[in-house]
């Protein structure tokens, strides 16, 4: 399966981001039940992947640092789902 252009042109590509719990687990999920591809992995903390034309980052999430110091409240939003094959 060739990768398309998109309408903005051949420079163009959409990364999403995705914070998990479980690197490999999700690599898996990704690759086994969805189809994606593996592009690259480093160290087990994050995966690069192919999908549906776009690029996915999943990437092991951490407490707060001084670059990246959190909510306000110091809250962190969490979204879990389950998912049975």
């Amino acid at each position: 399966m060739g990768q398309q252009p998109g309408p903005l042109g051949d420079d163009v590509a959409v990364t999403h981001i995705l914070v998990v719990a479980d690197p490999a687990a999700s690599r898996d999920f990704w690759i086994n039940v969805l189809g994606a591809e593996l592009y690259r992995e480093y160290g087990g903390t994050s995966v690069v992947l192919r999908f549906a034309g776009t690029w996915l980052l999943l990437v092991s999430g951490g407490d707060p640092t001084a670059d990246k110091p959190g909510s306000p409240s110091g809250r962190r939003l969490t979204r879990t789902w389950s998912v049975t094959p």
